[in-house]
C-alpha cells in the first residue's frame, strides 16, 4: 500500500469549502457539562457496542450514531455528541467517508470549524488506515477539499470579514499597491503550514514583491 509522507498528506488535508467551513449557527454547542451527561448516556445506553473492539463492530457503531443522531432533533447536546463519537470511532478506523458523514452533520447544525475538524478527521484516519482502499479514500477526501483555507479566506473578504490564513490581496484601484487584506488573530503559522498556506511573514514578502 502506497503511503504518503506526513509533510505530503498535511499538504492535502486541507477541509471543506468555504461555505461549509462557516455554515451559520443553527444551534449554539452544547456547553461542557451537557455533553458529558449525554456522553455519559450515550455509553450507558450502547454500552455492549462500545465495549466491542473490532473495526468492523466500531463501524458498525458509528453509523448506528450518525443515524441516532438524525432521530433526535430535540436534544441538541445528545445529537451533538453522538456525531462526534460516531466521528471517532470511524476515524479510529481508517475509515474517513463514514467520519465524514458525521462531521457533515455537525457542520450542518452547529457552528463549528469544518476546516479544522475535517483536517483532524482526516489526519487520524490516515494514521489508522491499513488497507488500500482506506487510504485511497482518505486521499480522495483529502484531493476533492484542497485549496480550503484560500476558499475561507475569499468567503470572508466577501462578507465584510478579516481572512483567517492570509492568502488574499487586494487595491483600491488602477496603480495602487496591493496590500495583504485584514488578517484576524488566532491562526498560527504552524496551522498555516498544514494547510499549504504561507507564513504571516512570507504572506507579507509576497505583498512587497507584488509591488515592485
Amino acid at each position: 500500500m502506497i503511503r504518503l509522507s506526513v509533510g505530503m498528506f498535511c499538504a492535502l488535508v486541507l477541509g471543506a469549502t468555504a461555505a461549509s467551513a462557516l455554515t451559520l449557527p443553527i444551534m449554539p454547542v452544547p456547553d461542557a457539562p451537557a455533553q458529558a451527561k449525554s456522553r455519559e448516556m450515550i455509553r450507558k445506553v450502547f454500552e455492549k457496542e462500545f465495549a466491542k473492539t473490532t473495526s468492523a463492530d466500531k463501524l458498525a457503531l458509528a453509523k448506528l450514531l450518525i443515524q441516532q443522531g438524525k432521530e433526535t432533533p430535540d436534544d441538541t447536546a445528545a445529537r451533538y455528541v453522538a456525531w462526534q463519537e460516531a466521528v471517532d470511532l470511524a476515524a479510529s478506523c481508517g475509515d474517513a467517508p463514514t467520519a465524514f458523514a458525521a462531521v457533515d452533520e455537525l457542520v450542518r447544525f452547529y457552528p463549528v470549524n469544518s476546516i479544522d475538524l475535517r483536517r483532524q478527521t482526516l489526519v487520524k484516519a490516515h494514521a489508522a488506515s491499513t488497507t488500500q482502499a482506506e487510504s485511497e479514500a482518505i486521499m480522495q477526501l483529502a484531493l476533492q477539499t484542497a485549496s480550503a483555507a484560500a476558499s475561507e479566506d475569499r468567503f470572508l473578504g466577501s462578507i465584510g470579514r478579516a481572512q483567517r490564513f492570509g492568502t488574499q490581496y487586494g487595491s483600491t484601484g488602477p496603480g495602487a499597491p496591493f496590500r495583504l487584506k485584514p488578517v484576524e488573530d488566532g491562526v498560527t503559522d504552524a496551522l498555516r503550514h498544514e494547510f499549504a498556506a504561507p507564513t504571516l511573514d512570507e504572506a507579507k514578502a509576497r505583498e512587497a514583491e507584488m509591488n515592485k
